[in-house]
């Protein structure tokens, strides 16, 4: 519910609210709101427990802000020593977006707390105020003791507020004299009728969804999409060095989020994170604001910040032979003196378990090397669920449990642990992680980002639809030359059961495949939701592989299991990735994602399709590729071995 200061019999007294010669400083916020929502906001007659709060209505004083365009200003309001309002014919169309501003900052700082009077020091207010409201004669003395007090009490907050720089006094009266005028301007007529802003930024269907349910106080975490200042467009961007990129996207965010990151502090809301990769606010905010928060003019869209689980893993018993590593040609680059050395590869899932002796040696370190967006992890790497330390195992693991179970032992990692403890993650956290990677130390000058990035998750309750939510975060990745690889998810064996982000074409998605080279039944088919021509576009072995599990802080260090799900055929991919940027460091992550494709081996119907995508990777034919000889195919080399 919406609640004002209040008066009785329509009229504004007390408190110094206003005298018999005009509306005083204290009441000009209580006006302002009404200019420019009119009376539908206020619903009533309703009384507060603590401040036997009325209604205040606006009718009563529609002549009183009629006049308020003309020149006698100060007659019609008492407002001392502010300038006389514009004449309302002086104000043109270009002027309108400057008064709304205007206006949003003054909503800011009188709005919002007038409102929701939330702050103890408001209520205290609020109570004092209701005893002068109330008063009905008796002694001066008693009175005057209660002003002091108020008075007290306004410029206890009026320092605060100088404290928080807020506008001065003049500033005020400046901003008021333009707010009169906006009364006047069609958009906000229509607000005041009850309609929306055109301007209004899109509040998301589901979000939506909520807030028909939900109380104005009850709180829930959003995501706000602030619209990009002209001159920091995304597509400059793109083109730039991953230094020059890093620097643009912050600055962009800085120049485009300053005002309205005010805005929402002063709002009172919790949990505020910037997300400079996107140009976007993360926050928890009471129901009631979203509304007004809508109507910011830099306020493109506002999103629930939905969370997602983590992908469900199928244990079977171990198995002493890693046929898995074998079927995707990794030991033969390996012999050819070619592990991963030299580069960086990158998880986002639950963590990892560091002290997994596969695993431990292989940590990259330091503080740029490890990332909680949760907050509950944050000293070192860490791992609750152990799905991502089964990743991290195919990825890197070496051969502690006395065989080999990664792709690329040679290389070092880092992570990201976008699911909390609980094994939930949230659209905010998995933004903060893909801006982490961009930039892990946050000095965009010091080349530290992962040469490639596992991504062993996916929207799978979205599966069939493209959700471009991540999108933006995945292209600017991929335009800063770094890998990207998604598992295509487990939503098969349906056709078209493809999981965004995977489907996005900037993706490298992968499919699950058995022993006997047969796609997993639980592997996601395309075609692609976002138009990919061929979803998934690799595959990789999937079901029952043998990798790391959790050691319990290192007291079971012989920790292995076999999983199944695309989500351990991804790495694979990811491993491969990692052994050809070792042997040829300078080639773009793009032309190796290329070869990949190129040199895969067909499954399946002959061609690519939406079942094998392009087939089984070949990392030992890539390699020759890449040399330019066109080398033997990991399966005849497999074939050599056994003679």
């Amino acid at each position: 519910m919406l609640r004002v200061l209040a008066v009785n019999d329509y009229q504004i007294f007390g408190g110094g609210l206003a005298d018999s010669k005009g509306i005083g400083p204290q009441a000009r916020p209580l006006l302002a709101v009404f200019a420019a929502f009119g009376p539908q906001f206020f619903q009533g007659p309703e009384v507060s427990d603590n401040a036997l709060m009325e209604p205040f209505f606006f009718q009563q004083f529609r002549g009183t802000f009629l006049a308020a365009g003309r020149n006698d200003f100060h007659e019609s309001f008492g407002v001392k020593g502010c300038p006389t309002a514009v004449a309302l014919d002086r104000i043109k169309p270009r002027a309108a977006k400057v008064i709304q501003e205007e206006l949003d900052l003054l909503f800011t700082e009188f709005f919002l707390l007038l409102i929701f009077p939330d702050n103890p020091l408001w209520r205290q207010r609020q109570r004092l105020m209701g005893q002068i409201l109330r008063k009905r004669g008796g002694g001066r003395e008693q009175e005057s003791a209660q002003q002091a007090q108020l008075n007290d009490l306004f410029q206890f907050h009026d320092n605060k507020i100088a404290q928080n720089h807020m506008p001065g006094k003049k500033d005020l009266c400046k901003k008021f004299g333009r707010l009169i005028i906006i009364l006047w301007l069609p958009l906000w007529l229509g607000i005041a009728a009850g309609g929306a802003s055109a301007q209004a930024g899109t509040v998301d269907p589901e979000l939506q969804k909520m807030l028909d349910v939900l109380g104005p106080n009850d709180e829930l975490p959003v995501i706000v999409k602030v619209a990009d200042d002209v001159g920091s467009r995304l597509g400059p961007l793109l083109k730039l060095r991953r230094a020059e990129m890093i620097q643009g996207l912050k600055e962009r965010a800085e120049r485009s989020q300053k005002d309205f990151r005010a805005f929402v502090q002063r709002s009172g809301v919790k949990k505020l994170r910037t997300l400079w990769l996107v140009n976007s606010l993360s926050f928890t905010v009471k129901a009631g604001l979203i509304p007004v928060i809508a109507r910011y003019p830099k306020v493109d869209a506002i999103l629930l910040d939905e969370t997602i689980r983590v992908p469900e893993t199928t244990f079977s018993s171990a198995s002493a032979v890693e046929w898995n590593i074998e079927l995707t040609g990794a030991p033969a680059v390996w012999s050819l003196g070619y592990s991963g050395e030299g580069v960086v590869v990158a998880g986002m899932d639950t963590g990892v378990d560091v002290d997994h002796p596969d695993l431990t040696d292989r940590w990259r370190g330091g503080t740029n090397s490890w990332y909680d967006p949760n907050e509950e992890r944050v000293d070192r790497p860490y791992d609750a669920d152990g799905h991502g330390t089964q990743v991290m195992g195919l990825l890197v693991g070496g051969d502690a449990g006395g065989s080999s179970i990664g792709m690329a032992p040679g290389a070092r990692w880092i992570a990201v642990k976008i699911f909390n403890d609980a094994g939930e993650a949230s659209d905010s956290a998995i933004h903060l992680g893909f801006q982490w990677l961009l930039d892990p130390d946050g000095d965009p000058l010091t080349d530290d980002a992962p040469h490639v990035v596992n991504n062993s998750w996916g929207l799978d309750r979205l599966a069939g639809q493209c959700e471009p939510k991540f999108q933006e975060d995945v292209q600017l990745l991929k335009a800063a030359g770094i890998g990207v690889v998604f598992a295509a998810g487990n939503a098969g064996p349906t056709s078209a059961s493809s999981v965004s982000p995977a489907n996005y074409p900037e993706s490298l998605a992968v499919g699950a495949i058995d022993n006997a080279l047969v796609i997993a039944l639980s592997s996601s088919r395309g075609p692609s939701a976002c138009d990919e021509p061929v979803f998934p576009q690799l595959v990789a072995p999937g079901v029952m592989v043998r990798t790391s599990y959790l050691t319990n802080g290192g007291n079971e260090p012989n920790s292995y299991t076999t999983a199944t799900g695309t989500s351990f055929a991804a790495p694979h991919v990811t491993g491969a990735l990692a052994l050809l940027k070792s042997a040829f460091p300078e080639a773009a992550m793009a032309d190796l994602e290329a070869v990949l494709i190129e040199t895969a081996r067909d499954l399946g119907t002959k061609g690519p399709d939406n079942d094998y995508g392009y087939g089984l990777i070949d990392v030992y034919e890539a390699f020759y590729r890449m040399r330019g000889d066109r080398g033997l195919t990991a399966a005849l080399y497999l074939l050599l071995l056994s003679d």
